[in-house]
């Protein structure tokens, strides 16, 4: 079947999957529920470095004495 390109990616999915044989799509849903997995273990892995980051890079400016004052603030 030629993929129709004024279809979305899902509905090519849909397409292609209708044609398999009940095994084979049970096996397609496995493989997207280890691509939804790895995806999903990605994002809460950036999340989980961006904190540490955050917290890094502010690490020790809670110790730091302020240097200025509400003087020193320029209002726009």
């Amino acid at each position: 079947m030629a993929v129709n390109y004024n279809m979305s990616t899902l509905e090519i999915l849909k397409s292609k999957a209708e044609r398999l044989p009940d095994a084979l799509q049970r096996e397609a849903v496995d493989f997207v529920d280890y691509l939804l997995q790895k995806f999903e273990s990605k994002t809460d892995e950036n999340k989980q470095w961006s904190a540490f980051s955050m917290q890094n890079a502010v690490r020790g400016f809670e110790d730091d004495p302020v240097t200025y004052s509400k003087d020193d603030v320029l209002v726009l």
